[in-house]
This record gives structure tokens, sequence and C-alpha cells, in this order.
């Protein structure tokens, strides 16, 4: 083995440009495998949300079921929904300023 570099120190030393190929292609491979990681990692997060989505309109489904209808009948039937109040237009003070002289 020492003959070998020995053979290599006496033509001129030709590896000269070795550690540069090597960066190059050292480089190379470390931003392919960060864009791998970054488009797993992606992947990963899209995977979550979509679940959680799945989830909840699951658990709004199920909170929706009119459950005492279910336990007398056995069928499945939604709950009416609640009446919400209609928004005032005016508020209070704006009717009292403009009839006061």
């Amino acid at each position: 083995m020492i003959s070998v570099l020995r053979q290599l120190h006496a033509r001129g030393g030709k590896d000269e440009g070795m550690v540069t190929a090597f960066v190059v292609v050292f480089t190379l491979a470390l931003l392919f495998m960060a864009g791998l990681v970054l488009d797993g990692g992606l992947t990963l997060a899209a995977k979550v949300q979509a679940i959680d989505e799945a989830q909840a309109a699951a658990r709004a489904g199920a909170q929706a079921v009119d459950i005492p209808t279910y336990r007398a009948t056995g069928k499945i039937t939604s709950t009416p929904p609640k009446p919400t109040p209609m928004p005032r237009t005016t508020s209070p003070r704006a009717d009292t300023a403009a009839s006061s002289p």
C-alpha cells in the first residue's frame, strides 16, 4: 500500500482535483436528501390535516343525531336546527339620538 502511494506521489500527485469532485458530489447528494426530507414532511403534514378534518366532520355528524328518536325507533335522524336570533339593524342609541330635539 505504501509503495502505491509513493508511486502516485512520484508521478507528480495527479489526484489534485479529487477533493473538488468529492465536494460537488457530496453537496448534490446533501441537497437531494434535504429535498426528500422536506417533501416527506409536507406530505405527512397534509395527511394529518386531512385526517383532522375528516374526524371533525364525523364528530359534527355524530353530534347532529337525534338521540331520543334513535333510541325509540332505531332510525337515525338529525336534530332540528336551533333558531338563531336576527341581528338588529340599528342600535338603540342611534334611534334615541335621531328623535331628540
